[in-house]
């Protein structure tokens, strides 16, 4: 993402410290079926996700989705609950959220959205490597108690509704009117994004991936762990230098 945060006031350090307890580990109940959901959209290609809807002081998690390969439609909160976030899975290994997902939970205000995918990552074990695959989820926030997050939330859906209008008429002029778009035509909409994500790294309601682990370590220590009970020596085979 580009950009680097700004922040740095002792307040904000503690809040984004705290957060993965008050946004990742409230959904890490569900781990095992956003699992199960990255392993289907692995055997299939097709895309599946879930909202999680507050009921008081309960997180409940709605029926889980089948959408296409490259999207799906999330169900709704129920009259009675709250938003509180999302999970959806990603083809391809790649569990990065994209401007849209970035877009879609700035536009429902929600907490916590996730992303999952399938990664496979080699293990080098006593001289062989194994490739282990492994669920890869990252998630991230906003702070939408915070008295600023209205106020941030317009000015940054008004900078992307622009982006992805411009977005939408380079796809129709490319696949509707069968032309050819630009070096230039596309390098004004990435320096669009460009713009969104500096604005989402710089802004006090964001909370970045990196910021919400939970998740994201289960798979790993799992494997240190089954690593740890056979006695084996490994090292992720990426970082060999031999």
């Amino acid at each position: 993402m580009a950009g680097k945060l700004k922040r740095s006031s002792k307040a904000r350090k503690a809040f984004l410290k705290a957060y993965p307890e008050k946004a990742g580990y409230a959904l890490g109940k569900f781990y095992t079926e956003m699992e199960k959901a990255i392993e289907l959209t692995e055997q299939d290609g097709f895309e599946r996700g879930t909202t999680f809807c507050t009921k008081g002081e309960k997180i409940v998690m709605k029926p889980k989705c089948k959408g296409k390969e490259c999207s799906v439609r999330l169900p709704q909160c129920s009259p009675g609950e709250e938003m509180y976030g999302d999970f959806h899975t990603h083809t391809g290994g790649n569990p990065s959220p994209s401007t849209g997902d970035y877009r879609v939970a700035l536009e429902k205000s929600k907490r916590v959205s996730c992303i999952g995918a399938m990664d496979r990552t080699d293990y080098y074990i006593e001289g062989q490597t194994l490739e282990v695959p492994r669920s890869d989820i990252q998630c991230f926030g906003y702070d939408v108690d915070s008295p600023d997050f209205e106020k941030v939330r317009r000015k940054m859906l008004t900078k992307m509704e622009k982006a992805f209008d411009l977005r939408y008429k380079l796809l129709d002029k490319q696949l509707v009117d069968k032309k050819p778009i630009s070096r230039t035509e596309w390098g004004k909409y990435g320096k669009m994004r460009d713009e969104i994500s500096d604005m989402l790294a710089d802004s006090d309601v964001f909370i970045p991936p990196e910021n919400i682990r939970i998740l994201r370590q289960t798979s790993d220590s799992v494997m240190r762990e089954m690593i740890e009970m056979t006695g084996m020596k490994s090292e992720p085979a990426r970082a060999r230098q031999d």
